[in-house]
C-alpha cells in the first residue's frame, strides 16, 4: 500500500507475470491482449477477474481465436447467450486486431532454463524447508514463497523472499541451505 505502482502494473510487468498454456506466438499475443482487457474490465468494474472471464477461457480464445460471434458461439465453454453480450463483441475485436499484427511483431517468449540435477535437488530441499517453516510460523506457504519463487531463486539467487519479513521467515534458511552451510535431517 504504501507504493501505489504495486497495485498499477504496466502491461510489461503483467506480460511476465502470465504463465502461458502454449508457445504459439499469435496465441500468446492474443492471450496478452485478452488479459490486459480483462483486468482493465476488473478494475473498472472493481470485480475479480476470474469472476468476469475465466483464464482457462482466455487460453482457448487465444487458441482458437474465433472471428465472429458465430464462431464464438460453437466454443466450448462459452456460456449461453455470451455471443450477445459486449464482452463478446470486445473480445471478437481483440482478436481481429490481433490477427491483422505482422508476424515480425508477435512476441516470443524465451523458454526457461531447464534445471540441472543439482538444482532439482536443491528445489526439492527449499520446497521442502518452505513446507516445514511455514508449518512452523502457522502460515499458509504460499504466502512466503511461490513454486515459481523457489525455482527463481534457485536458477538466479532472485526471489520475492530476499527481503522484509519473508527472508527473516524463511530467506536465511534458503541462502543457507543452498550454500550447504545448513542441512535437513
Amino acid at each position: 500500500f504504501k507504493n501505489p505502482e504495486t497495485h498499477n502494473p504496466t502491461p510489461e510487468q503483467i506480460y511476465r507475470k502470465i504463465h502461458y498454456p502454449f508457445s504459439k506466438p499469435l496465441a500468446i499475443l492474443i492471450y496478452q491482449k485478452l488479459y490486459l482487457w480483462r483486468e482493465n474490465l476488473a478494475k473498472s468494474k472493481n470485480r475479480p477477474r476470474r469472476y468476469l472471464v475465466k483464464d482457462e477461457l482466455l487460453a482457448e480464445l487465444a487458441l482458437v481465436h474465433p472471428q465472429n460471434t458465430e464462431q464464438l458461439k460453437e466454443m466450448r465453454g462459452i456460456p449461453s447467450n455470451f455471443e450477445n453480450s459486449s464482452y463478446a463483441n470486445a473480445i471478437i475485436k481483440i482478436i481481429n486486431e490481433a490477427l491483422k499484427c505482422k508476424s515480425s511483431d508477435l512476441p516470443h517468449i524465451e523458454s526457461e532454463r531447464a534445471l540441472s540435477v543439482a538444482e532439482k535437488n536443491l528445489l526439492s530441499i527449499l520446497k521442502f524447508a518452505l513446507t516445514i517453516v511455514a508449518d512452523k510460523e502457522e502460515i499458509a506457504p504460499s504466502l512466503i514463497a511461490s513454486s515459481d519463487d523457489l525455482a527463481n531463486y534457485v536458477r538466479e539467487k532472485q526471489a520475492p523472499f530476499l527481503t522484509g519479513w519473508r527472508y527473516t521467515v524463511f530467506g536465511k534458511i534458503a541462502e543457507q541451505l543452498a550454500q550447504g552451510n545448513l542441512g535437513i535431517y
